[in-house]
């Protein structure tokens, strides 16, 4: 009854499978799991057909059930939210084959290949134009950079050593402010603060924090070491 109750199943015990919902079924499919305290359990993305609030939710139980039962969990999921949260360690696959294996956070901080740069992050890394990459560091040929959004800041006034860019598109999402902006051509996504007001066409201002640019090798894709 616990569990049923941890997973919002309490009032769907009378019911028969066939009168509950995809999202409901895979919440009994997890308490089932979960009842008998197994020492190993295998996740195949329990979460996939809940609402987003509904999913927030499931995301911190299975969090703490974790830790109660100190047992094995193998969490599989395309949700990089879910990784990042949920996990102890993170394994990256391509095709396959491992890309990454390490503690979230570095597997964020450091990632290991171009792949996992891209793959983890929303909004997702920038990797910058050759020109801009070049003005940045002195990485050399057959390089590419990259640099994460929340790494650049977007003001509408200039500061010493911003650069101007043309705004494209403006989102706001309550406590901070997601800018892409045109440069030469190319767009890169920096955050601006909850205030920002300019509208796309005009001219805002971005500076790059060079300590956090990620440097790949441009046929490997594996992490380079920066000059």
């Amino acid at each position: 009854m616990a569990t049923a109750e941890r997973l919002g199943l309490s009032e769907l015990l009378d019911r028969k499978p066939k009168e509950l919902s995809g999202g409901q079924r895979q919440r009994v499919a997890l308490a089932r799991a979960l009842v008998r305290k197994p020492k190993l359990c295998l996740f195949d993305e329990p979460l996939s057909n809940l609402d987003a609030s509904l999913r927030g939710l499931m995301r911190a139980e299975i969090k703490k059930l974790h830790e109660e039962l100190g047992a094995t969990f193998v969490y599989v999921t395309h949700d990089q939210a879910e990784a990042m949260t949920l996990s102890d360690r993170v394994v990256v696959l391509n095709a396959g084959a491992i890309e990454q294996a390490a503690p979230p956070r570095e597997v964020y901080d450091r990632p290991a290949t171009r792949f996992v740069a891209g793959f983890m992050g929303s909004p997702p890394i920038n990797f910058l134009p050759s020109a801009m990459a070049s003005s940045l560091l002195d990485a050399g040929k057959g390089h590419v950079v990259g640099v994460r959004p929340e790494d650049v800041k977007v003001t509408e006034q200039s500061a010493t050593n911003a650069q101007p860019a043309k705004v494209w598109v403006v989102e706001p999402t309550g406590p901070e402010t997601w800018v892409t902006l045109e440069i030469d051509g190319a767009r890169i996504v920096g955050r601006a603060p909850a205030s920002f007001a300019l509208r796309p066409g005009s001219e805002a201002f971005f500076e790059i924090d060079e300590e956090k640019l990620h440097v790949f090798d441009d046929k490997t894709g594996r992490r380079a070491t920066r000059a």
